[in-house]
């Protein structure tokens, strides 16, 4: 069984890795591929543990969409690439992953200390950070971004929004 994991760091392919997950509890495993956030690991577990872990994240998602399905105005979506650059009231750009996002907002996992209110654009949409997450932090935009278009203008490496950014201007 192998586990996709969004982390500040990384390491080589076999390295051993200790992971802590509140859901989950320990969980170790070999970096099997590294990726721009984080890196993909091959868990070492017996199949009984196997059976266990796929036990739980089947009824952790069925529990978390039942939830979300009541309190949400708008779907949430987890992008295709979820690696994409934060704007700062400063011009500071710092990439960051993007956990899901909705035409109203999204969640974010950056290196980055944020305050409640504190304005910052994602890709080419401006907002505010309204809640912590751990990890993380949601934004707000101030304006509503149509569906068909959310990741073209959300997702955007540092490269790729430098050019947009020549162009518009």
């Amino acid at each position: 069984m192998t586990m996709s994991v969004a982390a500040p760091i990384g390491g080589d392919v076999g390295d051993w890795v200790t992971a802590h997950f509140e859901e989950f509890g320990v969980l170790r495993g070999q970096i099997a591929r590294p990726m721009g956030f984080g890196f993909t690991m091959s868990l070492d577990m017996t199949d009984e543990e196997r059976e266990r872990l796929a036990s739980h994240v089947q009824w952790l998602e069925q529990h978390k969409n039942y939830e979300v399905s009541e309190n949400r105005r708008y779907r949430r979506v987890t992008p295709k690439d979820p690696q994409s650059t934060i704007i700062l009231a400063d011009g500071t750009m710092i990439d960051c992953f993007v956990i899901d996002i909705s035409m109203t907002g999204a969640a974010i996992s950056a290196d980055l200390g944020v305050e409640i209110g504190m304005p910052m654009a994602l890709g080419t949409v401006v907002g505010r950070v309204v809640r912590m997450l751990d990890p993380g932090f949601a934004i707000e935009f101030l304006t509503r971004v149509d569906y068909d278009s959310l990741e073209h203008k959300l997702i955007c490496p540092r490269a790729e929004l430098r050019k947009r950014l020549l162009e518009e201007a």
